[in-house]
């Protein structure tokens, strides 16, 4: 969807606008926990939806994508992994700890994980800001 966005932001085209927003509506129908299930990166996945629909309501006005963004987040909150330590493990990984999260709003304070870094956290810091 990020190309989508970005053409549009460039060139104001409404077909590239109209294609975002069938995309996001399409989305919404289809939100699932199966999409989860057997996925080696949910974090990763989560983290490319949120965006493209914060991108989406920021750059194409895109009025239902907030809306979106509420089944997205409770679909995905089950699957998500814990946060990283800052003791790393052998080879120098991180290991994962669990986090204690007490409801998906808890989220919005937690995404700054450090390899939660670049667009993406920076997208999350904008909209924590508006």
């Amino acid at each position: 969807m990020s190309w989508g966005l970005g053409a549009y932001a460039i060139n104001r085209d409404e077909k590239v606008r109209n294609k975002v927003l069938q995309l996001n509506r399409l989305h919404a129908r289809t939100i699932s926990g199966d999409f989860y299930e057997n996925n080696r990166f949910p974090a990763y996945c989560y983290d490319k939806l949120i965006c493209g629909l914060m991108d989406a309501h920021r750059l194409a006005g895109d009025p239902d994508a907030y809306r979106i963004l509420e089944p997205t987040t409770n679909t995905a909150w089950p699957h998500l992994p814990g946060v990283p330590s800052s003791t790393g493990g052998a080879g120098g990984r991180a290991k994962m700890k669990p986090m204690r999260r007490t409801s998906p709003a808890q989220l919005w304070k937690t995404c700054s994980w450090p390899a939660n870094t670049g667009r993406g956290s920076a997208i999350v810091s904008w909209a924590r800001n508006i």
